[in-house]
């Protein structure tokens, strides 16, 4: 990497509720702990403030219950070399400071093109597949809260159950969208998928509108998914002990990080791809301790028909599956047409996101995507990319922990029941590194 390189990248960190939260205020702040930071002799790195992500990522009422932000996302800009002096300098001064590089993120939907229809069957296939045909008469009924992590749910979204979200301030423009005010249909399709095996009387739907509409507006960075992520960590405990019968939590995530370009090298505090104490990937393993489910979309960029967003060194086996994707603490979902065959552009294992030296074994398993769908809104039509499948699969587990006896398994147990049920397509390395440990099996 070109140390002389601007990049972008954030700090999360704690505050005293009864500080002052102004972005000059935090600045100071950190100024201070850099200063702290510093060996003789040394001037603190100064840096440039961009936003204030707190400030632009906002809970719903009813989830932060009005209690003041634990923690403060600011994002910063710098070249290289002075963003990883100023962290350094940081992490000397305190040590509950987490950063990384704060990458652009995108929606993983996308399908081969060329390669006969563009659909393979259809739901009732799709369910048959996965052996999920009885699975809404096996719904146990309990409340679950389903968080839907992309581009914001239409207004016009059919669901007649309890609703609430996050509102998202464009950090150039201040726009805000609040939540069930989307426009796209990537983050209809992915809600759709979750909900088709539950009841919504007994769901809580939460839209969570982080990613941009279009891919080629503004981006949304990996600090704005921090944020949010932080949030629910920091008040799920206190929601749970006042709204007790509130239920279990899943998270659906059907996005990801397509280039990693612009990420730093292996072995920087700042690198995100395969680095476990990046920001992001660490409150993912303090949500997984929260127990809170997290289904991720393992990613578009499989070898055979990778998206042209897709970088140049992020395709294909062992370098398309990377940060919180690929974290052993979430669910990571290949895709499989409705008949079973692997679909060229699902991303490959092993993840790239390293744990005490060895890369995870991901993706987890695959689910159906590229079927046809008689659903609303826009009936089916864009079933497609890992995303669809990821839908499907985070459907399951909303299911599962809709059962008293489900809900007693924390995540990890859950996830490995769901490994174990999976229906092998083989344990030679291709396969795993294609299907995981087999299609995914809701026959629980």
């Amino acid at each position: 990497m070109d140390p002389d390189r601007i990049v972008r990248f954030y700090v999360s960190f704690p505050v005293d509720p009864a500080a002052p939260r102004d972005r000059t205020s935090l600045v100071r702040r950190l100024q201070e702990i850099t200063r702290r930071g510093c060996a003789e002799g040394e001037t603190p790195e100064e840096v440039e403030p961009i936003a204030t992500i707190t400030d632009l990522v906002r809970p719903p009422a009813s989830l932060s219950l009005g209690l003041a932000p634990e923690r403060e996302v600011v994002a910063f800009r710098a070249t290289a070399r002075g963003a990883e002096r100023y962290v350094r300098q940081l992490l000397l001064g305190r040590a509950d400071i987490t950063v990384g590089i704060d990458l652009p993120l995108a929606p993983q939907s996308w399908w081969c093109p060329g390669q006969g229809p563009r659909y393979f069957g259809d739901r009732a296939a799709a369910e048959r597949l996965i052996q999920a045909e009885t699975l809404r008469d096996r719904c146990c009924g309990g409340k679950v809260n389903l968080v839907i992590v992309d581009q914001g749910l239409p207004a016009q979204f059919p669901f007649k159950g309890d609703r609430d979200g996050w509102s998202v301030e464009d950090e150039l423009t201040h726009a805000v969208r609040g939540p069930f005010e989307g426009t796209g249909r990537h983050a209809a399709m992915v809600a759709r998928n979750a909900l088709a095996f539950l009841d919504e009387k007994n769901v809580k739907l939460w839209d969570c509108p982080l990613l941009p509409e279009r891919i080629e507006k503004l981006d949304t960075f990996l600090s704005y998914a921090q944020t949010a992520f932080e949030q629910i960590r920091d008040k799920i405990d206190n929601y749970r002990k006042q709204v007790p019968d509130g239920g279990p939590w899943v998270m659906v995530n059907a996005w990801g990080v397509w280039d990693t370009s612009q990420d730093f090298p292996a072995g920087s505090v700042l690198n995100y791809s395969s680095n476990i104490d990046h920001a992001l990937n660490k409150v993912v393993a303090e949500l997984d301790d929260k127990r809170i489910d997290q289904v991720f979309a393992a990613g578009n960029c499989g070898q055979f028909c990778p998206s042209t967003r897709c970088g140049v060194l992020d395709r294909g086996p062992g370098r398309s599956i990377h940060g919180a994707n690929s974290h052993p603490s979430v669910l990571s979902v290949g895709a499989v047409r409705a008949d079973g065959l692997w679909v060229g552009y699902s991303a490959e294992g092993p993840g790239r996101l390293r744990v005490n030296g060895q890369a995870a074994e991901k993706p987890d398993l695959c689910a159906p995507t590229l079927f046809r769908d008689e659903l609303r809104p826009f009936d089916g039509e864009d079933n497609s990319g890992t995303s669809a499948a990821c839908g499907v699969a985070a459907g399951v587990v909303a299911a599962a922990r809709s059962c008293t006896s489900w809900d007693k398994l924390t995540p990890e147990e859950l996830r490995t029941k769901l490994r174990e049920n999976a229906v092998s397509q083989g344990d030679d390395p291709t396969s795993r590194s294609r299907f995981g440990h087999g299609i995914l099996n809701a026959n629980f």
